[in-house]
């Protein structure tokens, strides 16, 4: 959505190529005007320099919007974003982690170790980059929404599925008053919601 949003003449055979791999965006965390990836301008290129922590789908995206900022003295509004393909010398995907949930994609670090970005490749325009973080945040809070209310009912469904399978004392659990109480509670907040 950023592409479509923020692309422009200079961006826009990059974005159609952009579209063609398997990408991911790597945000400007929760501080984002603490942000330490740097981009410094050389010429036609901007030198990326930092670490991106917990970058989700980073082993099997072939390209990424990487955050960086060109003035740590302006806070947020030095960020700027850039299009990056992942073959680019000096990007390094880190160790993937071993996470509890949430495995259908990987999370690992996005190490940038000198990395030479084409100025055609800076999607809008300097210090633009905390806006567009900040709209794609909002996007994916539906997402992330959505991945909670998944866990909790499944979470839900498991526990009824116990209580009335498991039997303690001779009896299935789902006869005891505690649980009693709980599903009472359940089918009460259901009814006002």
């Amino acid at each position: 959505m950023i592409l479509v949003i923020f692309g422009s003449q200079n961006t826009s055979k990059n974005i159609y190529y952009f579209f063609s791999k398997k990408y991911c965006i790597l945000e400007a965390g929760s501080d984002a005007g603490g942000l330490t990836t740097t981009a410094h301008k050389d010429g036609d290129y901007f030198i990326l320099n930092g670490t991106k922590a917990w970058v989700s789908s980073a082993r099997e995206a072939t390209a990424g919007i990487i955050f960086a900022t060109a003035d740590k003295k302006l806070r947020h509004k030095g960020i700027s974003a850039f299009i990056v393909d992942f073959d680019t010398e000096g990007l390094v995907i880190g160790e993937t982690e071993n996470k509890m949930g949430i495995r259908a994609c990987s999370t690992s670090d996005v190490i940038l170790n000198n990395v030479a970005v084409h100025k055609d490749n800076l999607l809008g325009k300097i210090g633009d980059g905390f806006k567009m973080a900040m709209e794609q945040l909002d996007l994916g809070r539906i997402g992330i929404a959505s991945q909670a209310l998944g866990i909790g009912q499944a979470a839900l469904d498991t526990a009824i599925y116990y209580a009335y399978n498991r039997k303690a004392f001779g009896e299935k659990i789902i006869n005891f008053q505690a649980v009693q109480v709980l599903k009472l509670t359940y089918s009460m907040a259901y009814i006002l919601y």
